[in-house]
């Protein structure tokens, strides 16, 4: 049995489903609700940092993401956690769903080669949409070097998506490091590219 989570498309649109605000102005998307939740809660940090890395480039980065996981991570930041440790238990316990399954399938096939509970790899199924997932799958499974080069391999699809480097070098440890949860992204080193 899989114990993945469910990754929905990137924050795009807005909550409501409506196209705007009662004031004539579009609605905040939760992509744009989070990226405010996330300067704000990043400013205490100061340059360099990985949540001030994360809050600078942040349009970029919620393209990426699953809106199960921005919901849950803005959520977690205006309940005052950090920028990064809140994308990762934002990232825990959500459902799973179709494109999380093949995911881990092809993980286990491809890359772990069948190695027992391979197809544990929730957080990174957790934190990316769909498309993210499947370009990850075709990008960096297979080979004998595909386990220990994961890792630097996810790293440059996120870079070739736009994601400036050190942010997400700051996501994909994150992300693999099973001993944590995301760690004190004010302490981490970050240093985005910024809007």
């Amino acid at each position: 049995m899989t114990t993945l989570v469910a990754v929905g498309a990137s924050g795009c649109g807005d909550d409501a489903g409506s196209g705007g605000g009662g004031d004539g102005k579009p609605a905040e998307t939760a992509g744009e609700k989070l990226c405010k939740a996330a300067a704000e809660a990043a400013s205490a940090c100061g340059e360099g940092s990985c949540d001030a890395a994360l809050a600078a480039d942040c349009t970029e980065v919620v393209t990426v993401l699953s809106d199960p996981l921005i919901g849950g991570a803005k959520e977690c930041i205006e309940g005052g956690g950090e920028v990064l440790a809140c994308l990762v238990s934002a990232a825990q316990g959500l459902p799973v769903g179709d494109a999380q399954t093949r995911f881990a399938e092809g993980f286990c096939n491809d890359c772990a080669l069948g190695a027992p509970g391979c197809d544990q790899i929730a957080n990174l199924t957790t934190a990316f949409g769909d498309d993210v997932l499947d370009e990850i799958a075709s990008t960096c499974f297979g080979g004998l070097t595909c386990l220990p080069s994961l890792p630097s391999c996810v790293q440059g699809v996120l870079v070739a998506r736009a994601i400036p480097e050190a942010t997400a070098q700051c996501l994909v440890s994150s992300f693999f490091d099973t001993s944590s949860s995301g760690g004190s992204g004010c302490q981490a080193g970050g240093g985005g590219g910024g809007p």
